[in-house]
């Protein structure tokens, strides 16, 4: 399912993470439990090479997860998709 992202935010310390270094890039989907979406579902980041994740921390709104990209690619893509 294609779903569009909700945010993007760097984690680690210090800031935005643009070396590849470090947590990566935490973002949230506008999509959780309640449209069927759970902790440990697989997911990409559109156009990105580094854009796969596993999801976490779904409440019944949305869900994250963490890419190796930096916030600007990850922003520049917008788009998600998530397999079951």
């Amino acid at each position: 399912m294609l779903l569009p992202l909700v945010a993007a935010a760097s984690a680690g310390c210090g800031g935005e993470d643009t070396t590849g270094s470090g947590g990566g890039t935490t973002i949230t989907i506008n999509r959780g439990t309640d449209q069927g979406v759970a902790d440990g579902m697989q997911g990409k980041v559109t156009g990105i090479k580094q854009g796969s994740f596993t999801l976490s921390g779904c409440s019944s709104r949305s869900c994250r997860g963490v890419v190796k990209a930096t916030p600007d690619e990850v922003n520049r893509s917008g788009k998600v998709v998530i397999t079951p």
